[in-house]
C-alpha cells in the first residue's frame, strides 16, 4: 500500500509540473505571437504615414 501511494503521488507531482510547464509555454508562445502581430502592425502604419520609405 505505501509504495502504491509513493507511485501516486509521484504521478500527480509529474502531472502538475507538466501542467505547469504546459502553461508557461502557452503563455510564452502567446506573447511571442502577440509582439510579432504588433510588430507587423506597427510597420505596416509606419510605411502608411511615410510612402517613401
Amino acid at each position: 500500500m505505501k509504495t502504491r501511494n509513493i507511485e501516486a503521488t509521484a504521478i500527480r507531482i509529474i502531472v502538475s509540473c507538466v501542467v505547469v510547464t504546459n502553461k508557461a509555454l502557452e503563455s510564452s508562445l502567446l506573447s511571442m505571437v502577440y509582439t510579432i502581430r504588433f510588430g507587423f502592425y506597427g510597420a505596416n502604419i509606419e510605411k502608411k504615414a511615410f510612402p517613401n520609405t
